[in-house]
This record gives C-alpha cells, structure tokens and sequence, in this order.
C-alpha cells in the first residue's frame, strides 16, 4: 500500500465515522417514555396498560418472597407526572409500582396475591404494554378497587 492509498484510506474512514457518529440513531435513540400507568379488575383476571411513547424492549421475571412479577422495560424513562404506586386489592394483584431503574431501564413491578399466569402484549396508536394477571379463582369485580371509568346513562328527551 502507497502512501497515497493509506491517506486516501483514513480520510475515507474520517468521513464515514463522522457521518456514523453524527446520526442521531447510530448508537441510541431518544428514551421512550412511561406516561401513565391505569388498571382493570375483570372476572378473573386483572389487566394493567401502560401508555408509551413508542414501543420498547423488555424482559419479566417472577420472584418470590414476597411473590411478585416485574418487568424491566429498556431504554425508557418514566413521566414525572404519573401516579407510581397504584393500589389494586382485588385478589390477584395487591399493588402496581413504578420506578426509574437505572439510567435508561423503567421496572414495573406487580405485587401478587394469587397468580395463575399471565401474559403481555403490545397495542398499537398509541402504543400501550398490556399485562393481564390471571387468578387461580374467579375474583367479584364489584369488591376491586373500581378503575377510572365512569357511565352516565341519559334518558334523553323524547323527542320534545
């Protein structure tokens, strides 16, 4: 190799590093963020949604004493303005906690009572977690904590 084909060859590696390194996605994007975090108590099951930016990388795991399930979403961060500690007392689930892990993992962690199973998945426009908490009975909606949803029948007006 000439001199001349080694110099053309670092400026050629110069100017792609730079362009590499200059990319707003070459190493991370921007955190997807936690905004709010609300849960349902169904028939035999609980279901916990969370809302996110954009859709994100996790894991779960099951740990005992005490028994819980916790998933680590990755490259995220958590809105200050959402409610962190979510009381449920149902039967399947006693609390939904969140927190800033680490510098760019958010963990929501589901304090059980009495776990089946469960399973999660994504919904998109906007993008939501979904994790449904199954019972190993049959829980009363009525005596869970009631969601934020509110139905207001209208009679109407007959036409008058």
């Amino acid at each position: 190799m000439t001199r001349r084909d080694f110099i053309i060859s670092l400026i050629s590696l110069k100017v792609f590093l730079s362009s590499f390194l200059s990319s707003k996605k070459a190493f991370a994007s921007d955190p997807i963020e936690i905004k709010d975090i609300k849960h349902w108590s169904y028939k035999g099951y609980t279901r916990i949604v969370v809302e996110l930016s954009d859709r994100v990388e996790l894991t779960n795991k099951r740990i005992i004493n005490p028994d819980r399930l916790y998933f680590d979403l990755k490259n995220s961060k958590i809105s200050q303005e959402i409610n962190k500690n979510l009381p449920v007392g149902d039967g399947i689930l006693k609390t939904v906690r969140a927190g800033q892990f680490n510098q760019d993992t958010v963990r929501i962690v589901l304090d059980l009572e009495e776990v089946k199973d469960f399973k999660s998945f994504f919904m998109e426009d906007p993008v939501k977690l979904v994790i449904d908490v199954y019972g190993h009975k049959k829980i009363n909606p009525q005596t869970a904590t009631p969601a934020a949803l509110k139905i207001v029948l209208d009679p109407g007006h007959g036409g008058h």
